[in-house]
C-alpha cells in the first residue's frame, strides 16, 4: 500500500465514523483539514479533536502494518454473499 493508498483509506474510515456527521475531514501525505460538512453545521472543535486523536491512532496502525510487511487488503461489498 503506497500513501495515496493509504491516506484514501483513512479518510473513507475517518469520515465514517458518527464523530464526522457534521464534520469532514480532508487528507493528504501532507495535511489534514476538519471543516463543517456543510453550511451552519454544529461542527465542535472537541469533535475535531476526538477525530484527530481516532485518525492518529489509526494511521500508527497502518504504518506498523506497512513496516512489519504485513499486507492490507480490502474486499468489495458489491458482490458479498450474505451468510444467514
Amino acid at each position: 500500500m503506497n500513501d495515496k493508498q493509504m491516506y484514501d483509506l483513512l479518510s473513507k474510515f475517518i469520515n465514517d465514523s458518527p464523530l464526522a456527521e457534521h464534520i469532514k475531514v480532508e487528507l493528504t501525505e501532507h495535511s489534514q483539514s476538519y471543516k463543517p460538512r456543510y453550511k451552519d453545521a454544529p461542527s465542535h472543535y472537541e469533535d475535531a479533536k476526538l477525530l484527530s486523536s481516532l485518525l492518529m491512532g489509526a494511521e500508527h496502525l497502518l504504518f506498523w502494518l506497512r513496516r512489519n510487511e504485513y499486507t492490507i487488503a480490502t474486499k468489495s461489498k458489491k458482490g458479498a454473499k450474505n451468510d444467514s
